[in-house]
């Protein structure tokens, strides 16, 4: 395609704004579901590109989309610790959150550290991560648990993944506070 003339569509795998607001992400191959491992990781690889900016503004289209919140929200403990900054998406009426990094982590055994030194954005997790999934990770967010742990009083917060990704999808906010239950 010529520099001079704009796209009228969108390719795949490209992180644009759309007409709504959020970003968006196409998907042009038909997966069965957005599952949350899978979606999370997309997320480092999809905003370490840049994409001409003429892209901004078309409506998406393809097999899945996945809707993102324009801005980071910073999730803090009710200490006031901060944990982190947070991404919420919505695919498919499917909602849930990620971690707003350009770093994809591994847990230590998965590769060998010979090889993540050769995966410039990968890193092995640290023994006491503040962000991780439990439960259903490969299918559904409805049946995975958020957990944070804040490292200053220790607090550990367990959330639904669909229900935190869709408050914060559907009320964008630049902070949220994880309150104890």
């Amino acid at each position: 395609m010529s520099p001079r003339r704009a796209s009228k569509y969108v390719l795949g795998g490209s992180l644009t704004l759309a007409p709504n607001g959020y970003l968006a992400t196409i998907q042009t191959i038909a997966i069965a579901y957005p599952a949350p491992m899978v979606v999370a990781e997309l997320w480092p690889t999809v905003a370490s590109r840049r994409y001409p900016k003429a892209w901004d503004g078309i409506e998406p289209r393809g097999a899945l989309i996945i809707y993102w919140t324009p801005e980071p929200t910073a999730i803090e403990c009710g200490c006031g610790a901060r944990l982190g900054k947070y991404r919420a998406y919505q695919a498919r009426g499917e909602y849930g959150v990620i971690r707003d990094s350009p770093r994809r982590y591994h847990p230590p055994n998965r590769y060998p550290a010979e090889t993540i030194k050769h995966m410039p954005n990968d890193r092995i997790a640290p023994p006491r991560q503040s962000f991780w999934l439990t439960g259903d990770v490969g299918t559904r967010a409805s049946r995975t648990i958020a957990h944070f742990r804040c490292s200053r009083c220790r607090q550990e917060h367990e959330r639904n993944l669909r229900r935190l990704g869709k408050t914060l999808f559907e009320t964008p906010s630049p902070r949220y506070v994880l309150q104890t239950d």
